[in-house]
């Protein structure tokens, strides 16, 4: 099970890398319409939806319990979060 882990943690890094190349390397935006209908996605927005939907996917396929992902995710931005206020104040 851990070298699934691995490959799928693998397969998720490189999507992202390769969709934020394409986004960067380009004048364009890879999801912007040329009618007025539709808003521009920023890139932070665009990168969001990736991942969510990245996410998704791994759910249904039984790859990622989205719950525990959301736990350890929320646990993760809240250890990030005390560390910089942490850092913060010993600057």
């Amino acid at each position: 099970m851990h070298n699934v882990e691995q490959k799928h943690k693998h397969l998720l890094l490189g999507y992202i890398l390769v969709s934020e190349k394409d986004v960067a390397g380009s004048n364009k935006h890879p999801f912007s319409h040329e009618d007025n209908a539709s808003k521009e996605l920023t890139e932070l927005e665009e990168i969001s939806a990736r991942i969510n939907t990245l996410i998704d996917m791994l759910h249904e396929k039984g790859v990622l319990n989205k719950k525990v992902f959301e736990r350890t995710l929320a646990m993760r931005l809240h250890e990030i979060s005390k560390a910089t206020v942490f850092s913060e104040m010993s600057d």
